[in-house]
């Protein structure tokens, strides 16, 4: 099964043209699938509510619906959403689509998938930690390792269950990218309410 949805994933389209100032770029299909697949045997996909918050293209979304949540993907940026629509095509799943800034979105969810931006210099990554924590029971993140070392300041209600580093190879997407391959070290990681 994971192999499979990993496939699955990697087939969709990615950001046409990425824009820095909302640090897109495209998770790792080995990456979604691990973290979907660990979201699936704990039990908090199918017949869940699950939010993807700041979607882009739809990786997790798409991931949760193959395996039988029911789905919101939350994004702003328009480009992204027609890429996110194309996608949903392209995988054959039912997906709620909602244009909007994540703060506000004011719904309770199960399940909440997201990578959040990475950014030290902005407050961005921490306005998704907390929103998702304030709609979610369950949290799969992909995360900067400064913002899963703080994850106990943002809720008392909250437990991290696990974490797991990755090395992901990010392209140069973007017009100021200088070097081939950029490798950074992000934290998978499972929040869970007590």
């Amino acid at each position: 099964m994971k192999p499979e949805l990993k496939r699955r994933i990697a087939e969709l389209q990615g950001f046409q043209n990425p824009k820095a100032s909302l640090e897109q770029y495209i998770t790792p299909p080995e990456l979604v699938s691990d973290l979907v697949y660990t979201a699936y045997m704990q039990g908090d996909l199918e017949g869940k509510k699950v939010v993807d918050l700041g979607t882009g293209t739809g990786s997790f979304a798409i991931a949760a619906a193959l395996l039988g949540a029911e789905v919101t993907a939350v994004e702003k940026d328009p480009k992204a959403l027609e890429t996110l629509r194309e996608n949903i095509k392209t995988a054959g799943v039912e997906i709620e689509v909602i244009e909007q800034d994540i703060r506000d979105l004011n719904r309770e969810f199960d399940t909440v998938f997201m990578n959040p931006p990475f950014s030290v210099h902005t407050e961005l990554g921490e306005e998704f930690v907390r929103k998702a924590l304030e709609i979610g029971d369950v949290i799969y993140a992909v995360l900067n390792p400064k913002l899963k070392e703080r994850l106990k300041e943002f809720s008392d209600l909250h437990e991290l269950k696990e974490a797991e580093t990755y090395e992901i190879s990010l392209p140069p997407t973007l017009a100021f990218h200088t070097e081939e391959r950029h490798i950074i070290e992000v934290e998978a990681v499972h929040v869970r309410k007590q």
